[in-house]
């Protein structure tokens, strides 16, 4: 665990091996990683500009990519690192070739702003996630529309296909879950409260396991639940950990608990893993649903982004405090703490062997570090 003393920001501190400046003074909102050795990384900003640069070499000259009229909200290469999606505040997804640049398609659609972008896991389907309530799903070849996924009644927060590629879920503040088929775009089933066994208050994440029998949310409230996306059954609560505070006393009450910001299977160990608002990264056990470890951030500061190592039990994670840490999942012991921001991190995306990892920041800047002990 970390030191509950330890600052939020360390002045003077960098330990990044490159730094890309492109969005200048403005938030850099997301970042990915292309698939594949040698590739590249992408990022997009408050500028309404996403760029593509090397993190070998973040100084060299990046391709720009323009053509949104607000913050872009979220980046996604495509499963062959050919295509990238950028998604963005105005209600679009534009499709661009890694290679040139070059845009090759805009998805339109959407009547508000994009909360999320992914892509098929094993083709050039794109699948956004909307504030206007709906999904959308497109070719990313030719710009076509798939699908509209209606039917939630908020904001749709988070989003996925299932690993087989056949079905997609996904969550929104309306406080439900929905598991589609994506030919007929139906509903084929719903997942909300009930009986006290589901979230009472917006999902705000989302994750499939491995083999698709498990999804796992996090919510506003601080509730997290696993249910099956098969059946729609509630399996569990992990309680506990996030969630309001006990009462400081007869007719007093407590101070509020904290909401989940991002949820996780260990694709390595049967672990699950969920971050919160208040700084705690909680490892669960998969069979049980029990506490294995409590992995704190600096207190107050909201982890916001959580990426797994592709051959290693690790949980690499990105805080508002500013900095990146890499936890060991068996002990739940910080490996590795990164820092040279000077505001809050706001996304976090691994290099395909897992050794570096790239940073965007509130502080106008993406930075690569290394991730190594």
């Amino acid at each position: 665990m970390m030191d509950d003393d330890q600052p939020s920001i360390v002045p003077g501190r960098d330990d990044a091996l490159g730094v890309f400046r492109g969005h200048g003074k403005e938030p850099v909102y997301c970042a990915a990683w292309a698939p594949g050795a040698g590739g590249t990384v992408a990022t997009g900003g408050g500028d309404d500009c996403a760029f593509l640069w090397k993190a070998s070499d973040p100084g060299a000259p990046p391709l720009a990519l323009t053509g949104h009229t607000d913050s872009i909200s979220s980046v996604a290469y495509s499963h062959d690192g050919a295509l990238l999606a950028t998604a963005a505040m105005d209600g679009r997804v534009l499709v661009w070739d890694v290679a040139t640049g070059r845009q090759q398609c805009a998805l339109e659609g959407p009547g508000d702003s994009i909360e999320w972008v992914q892509w098929h896991p094993r083709g050039h389907v794109v699948l956004a996630g909307s504030a206007d309530f709906t999904c959308w799903m497109w070719n990313g070849d030719t710009g076509a529309c798939m699908q509209v996924f209606s039917g939630h009644s908020d904001s749709v927060t988070c989003g996925t296909f299932t690993p087989d590629g056949k079905g997609l879920v996904t969550g929104s503040l309306d406080g439900s879950v929905r598991v589609w088929e994506p030919r007929s775009g139906q509903a084929s089933l719903t997942i909300q409260h009930a009986g006290g066994m589901f979230h009472s208050a917006g999902v705000t994440a989302l994750a499939l396991s491995g083999d698709g029998n498990a999804c796992l949310t996090g919510s506003e409230d601080g509730g997290a639940f696993v249910s099956h996306p098969g059946t729609g059954r509630v399996l569990g609560e992990l309680a506990g950990a996030h969630g309001a505070k006990e009462d400081a006393g007869e007719g007093e009450e407590g101070p509020p608990g904290s909401g989940v910001e991002v949820v996780g299977f260990c694709p390595h160990l049967p672990l699950l893993a969920t971050a919160d608002t208040g700084g705690k990264l909680v490892l669960w056990d998969a069979a049980t649903l029990t506490q294995r470890s409590v992995c704190m951030h600096s207190p107050g500061k909201a982890v916001v982004a959580l990426r797994w190592h592709p051959s290693a039990p690790v949980a690499v994670t990105g805080s508002v405090d500013g900095a990146v840490r890499a936890w060991d999942c068996r002990t739940g012991a910080c490996v590795a703490e990164r820092r040279g921001h000077t505001e809050p991190v706001m996304d976090l995306a691994l290099s395909p062997d897992g050794s570096r990892c790239v940073s965007a920041s509130d502080d106008g800047t993406a930075r690569v570090f290394s991730l190594a002990p």
